[in-house]
């Protein structure tokens, strides 16, 4: 097994977790009717932030590479893993429900199908998505892993299965919940390690400025073409939401630059890495807890300053997150929880 820290992922994770709060207290929403700085807000809400998924994804999936990707290690130590963390993020989920009087829409579960939909969804919490997705995929990891060695290394092949997988999201359009958004991040994952694991210059900067610039050439011409073709302001989001190659680009090219990032964070960004984990899964429940007091923020804020509302809910989310967590990890059971 190899025990290298990349810091580079730190610096991923920090910055990924505090994109999903910064989008999630909807930060930028106060500048979508101003002329110009709108469409800036648009293209950031669209083509930037969302590029924190695949992030996570990328991260967890190399890891799970470079243990061997085999399925001992997933079925005995990386699946039991994310249950328990799914699992006991339910249980809390299940007690803010009763607390708040929350419907939960069990009543429309009917049948297994209507069951698995609804635990592809998050559940009780919706984003609670993202670790039932990470599980699904990290088992089809497993299956690519073995078909890779079956295959004699092929990465040509695993090139190719990255291109049909990217492609087939504009075909399929899944919803934002649903895991097949994050196939091509399994192949992804396995070509950036095996070019990592087997050259062992990966950290010279200079070697990979024209893969860098050839990546953020694609993302932009691709996020150009979904504007063009995939816009649709009738819907209630303006481009799919994950089911898009522009995203697979981008994410790949952000992962690429963390990868070969050889200092450690420092200050905040190194804190909210340590507890990313436990501030996306609470991060949500604040959110939702201070918007109810909308009268609140109307006392606080005068009219001619309710455009920072979203940046004071950012800010307060934030410390409330990071404050949980510290507090849940003093309590040793609860510490692989968040």
């Amino acid at each position: 097994m190899e025990k290298i820290r990349y810091y580079g992922f730190d610096h991923l994770r920090g910055l990924a977790c505090l994109t999903v709060v910064f989008f999630h207290s909807q930060v930028l929403n106060p500048l979508l009717r101003v002329p110009v700085l709108g469409d800036l807000a648009n293209i950031a809400s669209y083509n930037i932030f969302p590029l924190a998924v695949p992030i996570f994804f990328q991260i967890s999936l190399f890891l799970t590479y470079s243990k061997g990707g085999d399925t001992q290690y997933i079925i005995y130590r990386k699946l039991p893993q994310l249950l328990k963390i799914f699992g006991l993020w339910t249980f809390a989920g299940f007690i803010e429900a009763y607390w708040f009087q929350k419907d939960l829409h069990l009543s429309s579960i009917k049948n297994a199908r209507d069951l698995v939909s609804w635990l592809l969804k998050g559940g009780v919490s919706w984003e609670l998505y993202f670790l039932v997705s990470l599980m699904i995929i990290t088992v089809l990891a497993a299956l690519n892993q073995y078909l890779y060695r079956k295959t004699n290394r092929s990465i040509e092949l695993q090139w190719l299965f990255l291109a049909v997988s990217s492609l087939s999201l504009y075909v399929y359009q899944f919803p934002l919940w649903h895991p097949f958004n994050f196939l091509p991040y399994i192949f992804s994952s396995l070509i950036v390690y095996q070019l990592y694991q087997n050259n062992p210059t990966f950290l010279d900067y200079k070697k990979h400025f024209k893969i860098l610039i050839g990546l953020s050439i694609l993302f932009v011409i691709m996020s150009a073409f979904e504007w063009v073709g995939m816009y649709d302001s009738n819907r209630w989001v303006l481009l799919p939401p994950y089911s898009r190659a522009s995203l697979v680009l981008g994410g790949c090219l952000i992962f690429y630059i963390g990868l070969i990032l050889k200092e450690p964070p420092k200050g905040l960004l190194l804190l909210v890495a340590n507890y990313s984990l436990g501030i996306y899964c609470l991060h949500v429940k604040f959110i939702t807890l201070l918007n109810s007091f909308k009268s609140v923020w109307t006392m606080v804020l005068p009219g001619s300053l309710k455009f920072l509302q979203s940046s004071l809910l950012f800010v307060i989310v934030l410390i409330l997150s990071i404050a949980t967590v510290k507090y849940l990890r003093n309590i040793k059971f609860l510490k692989q929880f968040t």
